[in-house]
């Protein structure tokens, strides 16, 4: 958080909704959010080629997709406390949330009601310096096979967000180590 700049950043706390975040965020530069406690995003969050960070000092739950412009836009999230992720945050066949999400704590990818979890798909990174709890399930009663042929957790490697990760946070000074011959 000290390496952004300290003039627009946008303070938000408690529940935000997704059109919130869209509204506020622009192309270029990037917009900064922070909020100094727990966090929600409430509903989707349709960013398009827009580029927003968040940063929670707290716990991070999100409600509702989060989705970008594959190439252009750019989305993340990091976290002091947990990321959350709602079950009821899917798509059959495009990302529930796209961007980068680190947290210094716990990532869980959320449960849904056991005789019916629907799939999560993550385009882009899951970074937790803890753990990264996996806890969705297609077939919680063994019946179906739908955990054999479907992955539950799907997490798509998303190139573009590397191109687009803010020079700001980025490190100044590469580290250079002489390994001996």
């Amino acid at each position: 958080y000290s390496r952004i700049p300290t003039s627009g950043v946008v303070n938000i706390s408690g529940s935000v909704n997704g059109w919130n975040l869209d509204s506020q965020a622009t192309q270029n530069p990037y917009t900064w959010f922070y909020s100094n406690g727990d966090l929600t995003i409430s509903s989707q969050a349709n960013l398009g080629n827009k580029k927003a960070i968040i940063f929670v000092n707290g716990n991070l739950t999100i409600s509702g997709r989060i989705n970008i412009s594959k190439g252009d836009g750019f989305f993340a999230a990091i976290v002091s406390g947990d990321i959350n992720i709602d079950p009821g945050v899917s798509h059959p066949n495009q990302p529930g949330i796209e961007g980068v999400y680190l947290s210094d704590r716990t990532i869980r990818t959320g449960t849904a009601n056991p005789s019916a979890d629907s799939r999560l798909y993550v385009r882009g990174s899951l970074i937790a310096w803890n753990s990264i709890i996996l806890q969705r399930d297609l077939d919680p009663s063994r019946t179906t096979n739908a955990n054999q042929s479907s992955a539950a957790e799907y997490i798509e490697y998303a190139p573009d967000l590397i191109l687009n990760f803010p020079p700001q946070l980025l490190r100044d000074n590469p580290v250079w180590e002489e390994i001996a011959p």
